[in-house]
């Protein structure tokens, strides 16, 4: 996937852009549908063009729906239904062996070291005003966007599929808690989420965890499809961004909820999730670097946040909203590395 980057780089002059929404369409994706994730553009890049071009080809019309229907009355599968074997690691349990009506992938695009709104508008015009700090922006960039280095920004990360109801910290996602800092509104400290924590299980009660019993209702049903890993074409936090805040293999939450009040805008938990990278290797995760190396993270990566305050709130930015977190990462050498413009750099 890294390799596929470079190439849709060299054809592009820059990386896909991590959401597609109304005017930000560029030509040479068509005119695809908002939420449509990087994946999808990779896919010509992949061996999937047969993939690619059936979902442009739908256009504007077709809402990339969780469920295997086709929208439109049409017949046969639709495109974001295809389970594409190298998007998912071997090493998942669930993996290739899943049940979802949707395709999944354990790879997801680096965020950077700030908590943000799935498709906030992080660009090189934008940086005074506190955009996203990772090398994916919601209309794609030039590598030269990546001043901290190809060799020292991670591109993208594993992330392991989630499973229904499950209190383990690899497979589980928590929605939220009665933490003070882990709240029905958008605040999340990530202390909060990393203590919850123990001895490889979640400890929040059960209704508290993703999953078909739980989360609310829709046409088509959601529920299935809503947890980390699924949705390959989904552009949303949930399903296809992490960031480099807390360290691998550490817990995944989210400080929203649907229904709860967030003091503004949505309060989509897919939107706001709060996701580590992760995998069912021992230690730690794979990561791959904007020069296209791979590399493994250990879970002991230095991260620097066991040095901060649990009192501190962290609000995800939305769109239009600034913030005054520049320069270096505050997340040790783990956010060093998410970070592409920071001024920083980190090795593992």
């Amino acid at each position: 996937m890294a390799l596929a980057c470079h190439n849709h780089h060299d054809v592009h002059n820059q990386l896909p852009a991590l959401t597609h929404q109304g005017a930000t369409f560029n030509a040479h994706n068509g005119n695809v549908r908002d939420r449509t994730g990087f994946r999808v553009m990779l896919c010509p890049f992949m061996e999937q063009t047969a993939v690619f071009e059936d979902i442009r080809a739908r256009g504007n019309n077709d809402m990339p729906r969780e469920t295997q229907s086709n929208p439109g009355g049409g017949s046969g599968p639709v495109p974001w239904a295809v389970k594409i074997p190298s998007m998912v690691c071997p090493s998942d349990p669930i993996g290739h062996a899943n049940n979802s009506t949707i395709g999944s992938s354990n790879y997801y695009a680096n965020r950077g070291d700030l908590y943000v709104q799935w498709d906030y508008p992080s660009s090189d015009a934008q940086r005074a005003d506190g955009p996203g700090r990772g090398p994916w922006t919601r209309t794609g960039e030039n590598f030269s966007f990546i001043s901290d280095g190809l060799s020292n920004t991670v591109l993208l990360t594993e992330v392991t599929i989630g499973v229904p109801n499950s209190d383990s910290v690899r497979q589980g996602f928590v929605l939220r808690t009665a933490h003070s800092q882990f709240s029905r509104g958008t605040n999340m400290n990530p202390i909060a989420c990393f203590n919850l924590n123990q001895g490889g299980r979640l400890n929040v009660d059960p209704i508290h965890l993703a999953g078909i019993n739980y989360i609310g209702g829709g046409s088509p049903p959601e529920e299935p499809n809503s947890l980390p890993g699924l949705r390959w074409n989904d552009a949303r936090s949930l399903f296809s961004q992490a960031l480099m805040i807390l360290p691998p293999n550490s817990p995944r939450c989210a400080g929203t909820e649907r229904g709860a009040p967030s003091g503004g805008g949505s309060n989509d938990y897919r939107m706001y999730a709060f996701n580590a990278a992760g995998s069912f290797h021992t230690g730690g995760a794979n990561v791959a670097f904007g020069d296209g190396s791979v590399r493994f993270a250990s879970e002991t990566v230095d991260w620097g946040g066991r040095g901060l305050s649990p009192a501190d709130n962290w609000t995800p930015r939305r769109y239009g909203e600034s913030t005054a977190y520049r320069g270096p990462s505050i997340y040790g050498v783990w956010g060093a590395l998410g970070s592409a413009w920071a001024g920083d750099s980190g090795s593992l």
